[in-house]
Order: C-alpha cells, then structure tokens, then sequence
C-alpha cells in the first residue's frame, strides 16, 4: 500500500490497513509535515507531542520511507529521495522568444511574495548603477494573481523605468505561450527559516531553458536543483 502526504491522515489509513492486511506500506511525503515539520505546524505543546509521537510510528512501520527532496529526508529519516520532474509534453511547448528588442523576464505564482518581489526590485536598481538604459529595454511579464497596484508603487518608488505587464492566471498552456516570450525567468521563493520548499514550477522552468535568477541561498536544496543546470544563479541580498 502506498501513501502520500499532506495531508497527513492518508499515512494513518495506509498504516491501518498495513497492519490489518498484513502487507508492505510505502510512506511518500512531498511535505514535512502539513507542510513544515511537525515543531513548526502546531502551538500547542501537546499537539506537537502527538504529531512527534505519530511521525515516530510511521518510521518504524513503514517498509519504505520516500520524500521529495533531501531536507525533508534529513527530517524523516532513512528516506530514498525521489524527486519532482516536469511533464515532457507540456515542456515542449515552450519556444524561443521571437522579440529580442526589448530584454523579457518572467515571473509567475498567485499573490507573489512581498519579500522576493522586493529582492528582484533590488537587483534591477543594482543593474540600473552599471548601465542606466539597461531598464528602458526591460520588460517584467507576470502571470498570476498579483496587487497590480501595489508592484506598480513599489517600481514607481525606486524610479525603475522598466515595464511591467501583468497577464493574470492563466492555464498552464497559457502560462507557457506567456513565458516563451521571455529571455530569462525569475524565481521568488522566500524560504521559511529552519525548512526548504522546492515547488513544481522549479522543474517546468529548468525545463525553460532559460536562465534561471533566483533568490535562494547558494547551499539550498533549490540551489543544487537550478544550479545543477548550468542555466541559473543564485543569491542572496
């Protein structure tokens, strides 16, 4: 029997039936937990205990342990890692941008994070000190549930003369056909302190081709993905 979480009672239902039927049980996490680790996921002292005391029962009755990335491993312990991928058929529809006039970098996700816009924002005032016309030929494409307004302040606010175009949620075919005119992407991801997240869209991006900037520690589990590649750097500010 094979289970995967979040959310987390799919292993206490594989864990039963494990037991009852007397067969081998896999236990897969894509998270920590609900999606930090148990430590992180509760205020309640005896909700933390219990969720311990749970995770503690998995390991030991589990046949096999798998998770998405090696921080999550390191977390549960005696895990193989398998990691995500991207769909080959969706990656084939990315194409080369056709437009090399204007310098093109794509973002996408719903209600982008504050602090990774802010670190984009910053690299673009850094970029602007070398080269002052580098930001008349630049152009930001966003696709995605976004506060227009408020990116738009945020520009406004450090004089960047760069455009912005917002495109809004899109299919993930959508999405593509949006990015393809891009020449480089951008990947905000604000890791929460003390556990790492590598979402989906890392593997459709790799898949890209394109360079990668991220924000991202050079030693993350995001770093060794991307920068893997050969096609991406990381930073931190």
């Amino acid at each position: 029997v094979l289970s995967t979480s979040p959310p987390i009672s799919c292993h206490l239902v594989a864990r039963q039936l494990a037991l009852e039927f007397t067969i081998p049980w896999v236990a897969d996490f894509r998270d920590y937990w609900s999606v930090a680790p148990v430590e992180q996921s509760y205020n309640d002292a005896r909700q933390i205990e219990r969720g311990r005391k749970l995770l503690d029962e998995f390991r030991t009755t589990a046949a096999l342990k798998t998770a998405v990335n090696q921080s999550i491993a390191d977390y549960i312990g005696t895990c193989e890692v398998v990691r995500n991928a991207y769909n080959e058929q969706l990656a084939g529809l990315w194409k080369a941008p056709t437009d090399n006039s204007i310098f093109r970098i794509g973002l996408f996700g719903h209600d982008i994070d504050q602090k990774s816009w802010q670190w984009l924002l910053e690299t673009l005032s850094m970029a602007r000190k070398l080269d002052a016309s580098l930001l008349l030929r630049t152009e930001l494409i966003h696709v995605g549930q976004a506060d227009v307004q408020t990116m738009q302040k945020d520009m406004s606010d450090r004089q960047l003369s760069c455009r912005l175009s917002t495109r809004g949620h899109l299919s993930r075919t959508q999405t593509f056909a949006a990015l393809s005119e891009t020449h480089m992407v951008y990947l905000g991801m604000s890791q929460p302190e003390g556990f790492q997240i590598v979402p989906g869209r890392v593997y459709d991006l790799v898949a890209s081709g394109r360079p990668i900037l991220s924000n991202s520690e050079p030693t993350s589990e995001l770093a060794q993905i991307i920068e893997s590649t050969d096609n991406g750097w990381c930073y931190a500010l």
